[in-house]
């Protein structure tokens, strides 16, 4: 068994947000660089709250720093983050029992970074997602997948939703008859049938006008019989 003093001093840099990294794989990565020794210092870039709960609850509970998304960046791209080449170098220089750097990033040319760190003695670590110049200063590949194709939203995806959304927004609509409601409908039944009476009220009016006059004849003395001689 390897005592803690033989064993090998580790500094792991993860970029969790431009591997595309989920919180299961973030512990793959995490496990294997610590069967490898102990990660004296650990730093964590790209860090969102609501995306990365899982990985932040590690990182806290161990102590490790955290760098949020760069600043610089187009959405959903996967590029190399410039701040691991400085914090490796600074976290070397400044603790001389640092052995070992392990760097899980997304692919670059780090064969400057990693010739500098052989010529302090340090050994490196990395995912095997490096171009061969690299790769041939690694000393021990991270098991560990990633997820460096993975984009939020495709521009494919986006033109197709919002053709989806606008289709036909342009085209003319017809223009709706207009709708009669069934309080409409009875109004006009109702006026057809009142139509007919009117005729009826004035045939009413003019016999009230014939009954008037009989009335009035009948005060003024003339008999019935007298009346109809006179229309005669």
């Amino acid at each position: 068994m390897i005592t803690e003093a033989f064993m090998r001093k580790i500094a792991m840099f993860v970029d969790v947000d431009n591997l595309g990294l989920s919180g299961r794989q973030f512990k793959e990565i995490f496990d294997d660089v610590n069967s490898a020794g102990k990660i004296v210092y650990g730093k964590i870039y790209g860090v969102i709250d609501r995306k990365h709960k899982e990985i932040i609850d590690l990182i806290v509970n161990r102590g490790y720093d955290m760098a949020p998304p760069m600043r610089v960046k187009k959405r959903g791209s996967k590029v190399f983050d410039n701040r691991i080449l400085i914090d490796v170098m600074e976290t070397v220089v400044a603790n001389e029992k640092i052995d070992t750097i392990a760097v899980a990033c997304a692919p670059a040319d780090l064969v400057p970074l990693f010739s500098k760190l052989r010529e302090y003695g340090v050994s490196i670590m990395s995912l095997d997602n490096l171009d061969k110049e690299s790769s041939f200063f690694v000393d021990d590949v991270i098991l560990g997948e990633c997820d460096e194709d993975d984009e939020d939203d495709s521009i494919e995806e986006l033109a197709a939703g919002f053709a989806e959304k606008t289709s036909g927004a342009d085209k003319p609509s017809a223009t709706p008859e207009p709708e009669i409601s069934a309080e409409d409908e009875n109004s006009a039944e109702e006026e057809n049938e009142e139509a007919p009476e009117e005729e009826d009220a004035d045939e009413d009016f003019e016999d009230n006008e014939a009954f008037l006059e009989r009335v009035k004849n009948v005060f003024s003395g003339l008999s019935p019989d007298d009346i109809e001689e006179e229309e005669e």
